[in-house]
């Protein structure tokens, strides 16, 4: 048994008053074999902020045997 699955969220954001951009990218891939075979996870987040010159990188990487 083999299962894949892919979910990419693009989540773009403007705020007016604090002039701030919001970039919020997401994207999940699961592997899973059955029943001896494993797993894997990527978890990627990104997140900008223009005002505050603020960047916020997130890298989730998980292989579970």
């Amino acid at each position: 048994m083999l299962l894949n699955h892919d979910l990419r969220h693009h989540y773009h954001y403007y705020h007016p008053l604090q002039d701030m951009l919001f970039n919020h990218d997401l994207r999940h891939h699961y592997q899973y074999h059955y029943p001896l075979h494993g797993m894997l996870l990527n978890h990627d987040l990104h997140y900008r902020g223009t005002m505050r010159d603020m960047q916020f990188n997130h890298d989730f990487d998980l292989q579970y045997p």
